[in-house]
């Protein structure tokens, strides 16, 4: 099953946890829920650190564990 990170992040993960994730990688933690996905995007796209830094927080660890 392949699953892009955006369907991930729309579809399994809360707007409070985007916004947990986004406080903790230092970007914007307002707006909608599809604002702060590309904000997300964004970040992880700018940085190879910022993506590994994402993929460690315990929040989307889980959700890829139960797909």
């Amino acid at each position: 099953m392949v699953v892009s990170l955006t369907t991930l992040l729309k579809y399994h993960v809360l707007k409070e946890d985007i916004q947990n994730v986004n406080r903790n990688l230092g970007v914007r933690v307002s707006g909608t829920k599809a604002e702060l996905i590309e904000i997300l995007l964004v970040e992880t796209d700018r940085s190879p650190k910022g993506t590994l830094r994402l993929f460690t927080k315990p929040i989307l660890q889980d959700i890829c564990r139960k797909l």
